[in-house]
């Protein structure tokens, strides 16, 4: 079982509630999945936005390595499906992204729609206001804001 290999604290996460391998399929990312992805390639789509994604970079500006909760869950996933990680990022200013007037979008969503990106992080909201919904497909949550 290619869950097999998940360690203790994220068994322990919200995370447990969902299983990646369920999630895929309900999403149809059926297309990539076998008894594991077999070092293939999955870019992520994301930018900096703390705490979600965290950039750590040198004196000279270069980015040195992404780190925070999501990055971690996807590093997790890499390690229990036997994938790789390439991470691109949207235009600058674009982050998720906004419908263009043409009916096409941006950022995230954009490249999610063209096939540029396999899947993105960047503490996406489950939203039918800004018309995401029905553009992409969403994980089953793994994260609540409350307001309060």
């Amino acid at each position: 079982m290619p869950c097999s290999g998940i360690k203790p604290a994220l068994l322990a996460s919200p995370l447990a509630a969902a299983a990646p391998m369920d999630i895929l399929k309900q999403t149809g990312a059926c297309k990539v999945l076998g008894p594991a992805f077999y070092q293939q390639r999955i870019k992520v789509i994301t930018f900096e936005f703390p705490p979600s994604i965290i950039y750590q970079r040198d004196a000279k500006g270069q980015l040195r390595y992404r780190y925070g909760w999501e990055v971690t869950l996807v590093e997790e996933l890499a390690a229990i499906f036997n994938f790789t990680v390439a991470y691109i990022e949207p235009a600058p200013g674009e982050m998720w992204g906004v419908v263009l007037p043409n009916g096409s979008w941006d950022g995230i969503v954009g490249l999610l729609g063209t096939g540029e990106g396999d899947l993105s992080i960047a503490n996406i909201f489950i939203s039918s206001i800004s018309g995401r919904r029905a553009y992409q497909e969403f994980t089953t949550q793994f994260a609540l804001e409350s307001r309060k």
